[in-house]
């Protein structure tokens, strides 16, 4: 949607986030990929609990600003970083280009959060012994990474004790896809061509419906770090759809506390997959709160919506935290 003259010229309400600042030890992905990274420490020296945010597809961390400094005045150490070819990070160096995004695999996701984790843990000065309570926030396609990463924490032998998901993206929306034959062929010809460009998704179309404050739609799209259309490789448009229904295959295997949060009518990204999840879990494991929005940056609604989740978020966090502290 082209802005106007006038729009252009209009001062934005949100400024567009600056740059990350260095941190104290420098984020490499096992791939070799250097990621920026974005640091809100506690307001004491020991936390009293961390959590790592992953953000969304051609999204980068300085839009978590808000909902950091907000758990950061309960203590909670949080940390984020831009996932390769997002943001401020290096592209993969096995990309066929900086601009294309480009996984052989969705376990290249999920061994990020377990780099970034350790990261974390080094810039919150704690160790193992500290017994320090850790979760992951994950946003959109980020929801569906942070869940993939629950899935395979015994394998890492790293401690996640809960998930909070906003907008999670399980299930990509039909109209996001092409018909299902040409689906299956992409899917057998990324086995052999995974580094084959797809045509752009197009999420330009609903970029501005995704904000329920629509200025930061405005700020969004006049950060040039932020991707409207995603150019992704095979390999990278197979790892989505497979993880996507492996997660809910493997839904009961996460025995782990979980707050989805979720518009009711997402432009994006289904509801109703993100019940289905939840119910498979059961209500033990997982809460749901539906918000009255047809938003998908749950983090940029409208004020009173967005402060609603925040507050929802850091209560859950901090409840959880302080059980497991006693």
């Amino acid at each position: 949607m082209p802005t106007s003259p006038t729009m252009q010229s209009r001062p934005l309400r949100f400024p567009i986030p600056a740059p990350p600042i260095p941190s104290k030890t420098q984020l490499v992905s096992p791939r070799g990929a250097k990621l920026a990274t974005r640091v809100w420490p506690s307001i004491k020296k020991v936390p009293s609990a961390l959590c790592l945010l992953v953000h969304g597809g051609g999204w980068h961390s300085g839009y978590f600003e808000t909902l950091a400094t907000s758990l950061t005045k309960h203590n909670i150490f949080v940390a984020a970083y831009d996932q390769p070819g997002d943001g401020y990070s290096e592209p993969e160096p096995d990309a066929p280009s900086p601009t294309v995004k480009h996984v052989r695999s969705f376990d290249w996701f999920v061994e990020d959060v377990f780099e970034a984790l350790e990261w974390m843990k080094q810039e919150a000065d704690v160790t193992k012994s500290d017994n320090i309570p850790v979760y992951l926030f994950g946003e959109s396609f980020g929801g569906l990474v942070v869940l993939g990463a629950a899935l395979e924490k015994g394998l890492y032998k790293s401690r996640i004790d809960g998930l909070v998901i906003s907008g999670g993206v399980i299930h990509i929306k039909d109209e996001f896809l092409p018909p299902k034959p040409i689906v299956t062929l992409l899917l057998l010809l990324s086995k052999y061509y995974p580094k084959l460009t797809m045509p752009s998704t197009d999420f330009e179309s609903t970029f501005d419906e995704a904000f329920g404050d629509k200025e930061w739609a405005r700020t969004s799209r006049q950060d040039p770090k932020i991707v409207m259309r995603i150019q992704p490789t095979l390999g990278s448009v197979a790892a989505t759809l497979g993880t996507g229904q492996l997660v809910m295959a493997r839904a009961q295997e996460l025995a782990i506390p979980i707050l989805a949060i979720h518009g009711k009518n997402d432009c994006r990204a289904d509801c109703s997959n993100m019940q289905q999840f939840v119910d498979k879990l059961g209500p033990e494991t997982a809460k749901l709160k539906i918000v009255d929005t047809n938003g998908h940056q749950l983090l940029q609604d409208q004020p009173e919506v967005t402060k609603e989740i925040i507050d929802t978020i850091s209560d859950w966090i901090v409840t959880q935290a302080r059980a497991l502290n006693g």
